[in-house]
């Protein structure tokens, strides 16, 4: 695990979700053109509001205008946020980060590998995100959309994501949210932040 002691405080972190070609991390480590460069990234995902572009010259950019509150529609960027991991995947290595690295980036990347796995359930990709970046803990709103991403998933196994248009997939969003689901986060998901605070 990469600056475990240190990712909550006002320092540099990021952290690989191995075996994949991710980082997740702070915005402070975001800003740090070496740290980037030793780490090969080549794309940076700003997934937070307010955050914006350190180096435009010398990485691509995807930014999200997000807050973290549990209202926050985060679904919605799900399907561009996998197409950039993606194609940063063959170019090189890929920094998703927000302010601390701890509920929107970690949220966009557990997502990414719902989608990029369709074998992976919620439960399996949050532990495998906490497992490298261990401050992971996306809000109870995320986690009710990545349950939601979960099921579309499960019901939809043919769906590919690769070639989904925005149009497309807005639309399976919008038919997801007439079936009511779950007021409140998976059961692990509560158990895990009695244990960590």
């Amino acid at each position: 695990m990469g600056n475990a002691n240190f990712q909550e405080a006002k320092v540099p972190s990021m952290d690989k979700i191995e075996p994949y070609n991710i980082y997740v991390g702070n915005e402070l480590a975001a800003q740090d053109r070496e740290m980037l460069q030793i780490n090969g990234i080549t794309h940076i995902l700003v997934a937070a509001r307010g955050l914006g572009q350190a180096f435009p010259n010398d990485f691509q950019y995807l930014c999200f205008d997000l807050v973290d509150k549990k209202e926050e529609n985060i679904e919605q960027y799900f399907l561009k946020a996998y197409q950039f991991i993606e194609k940063a995947g063959a170019e090189g290595s890929i920094l998703v980060h927000c302010e601390k690295g701890k509920s929107r980036s970690t949220a966009i990347v557990i997502g990414y590998l719902m989608m990029k796995n369709k074998h992976i359930r919620l439960r399996d990709a949050y532990d495998l995100v906490r497992q490298y970046r261990n401050i992971a803990q996306p809000n109870v709103g995320f986690m009710l959309e990545l349950e939601n991403l979960e099921r579309i998933i499960t019901e939809r196994p043919d769906i590919n994501f690769d070639d989904l248009t925005e149009e497309e997939y807005q639309e399976i969003l919008i038919s997801s949210r007439a079936i009511t689901f779950h007021q409140k986060p998976p059961n692990f998901f509560n158990s895990r932040r009695d244990q960590n605070g």
